[in-house]
């Protein structure tokens, strides 16, 4: 299981909504908690973490040691994006281990714009 945020993104097979997070005005970083089974990240190391458009360029990358991200008795990594560069619409987050062939986890989600 995944989540973002409050139990943004889970990857159930077979769900067909994407997971999403709404921006609340003023909002300056949206966290994202990316729970992951044990094994898939090593005990020590860099990753790299992208958040790109859907089908198009960049957004957001962070590269960070493990243990910066890692939060080991929650088996969760935690991420601060700047709201900034997530305007409303639809987007991947890959996180890959650095000397890894293929990312460690890769999950599509909408930001949803502020309420009005």
């Amino acid at each position: 299981r995944s989540r973002w945020g409050p139990d943004c993104c889970s990857p159930e097979r077979g769900a067909t909504s994407l997971p999403s997070v709404r921006l609340e005005p003023g909002q300056t970083h949206v966290p994202l908690l990316v729970s992951l089974e044990p094994g898939v990240l090593p005990d020590s190391g860099t990753v790299e973490v992208e958040v790109r458009r859907a089908g198009g360029p960049e957004a957001w990358r962070r590269r960070a040691e493990v243990t910066a991200l890692w939060d080991e008795p929650n088996q969760v990594a935690g991420l601060l994006v700047p709201a900034a560069v997530l305007p409303a619409g639809e987007y991947v987050l890959e996180l890959r281990v650095v000397g890894r062939a293929g990312p460690a986890f890769s999950r599509r989600f909408r930001v949803e714009a502020p309420a009005r």
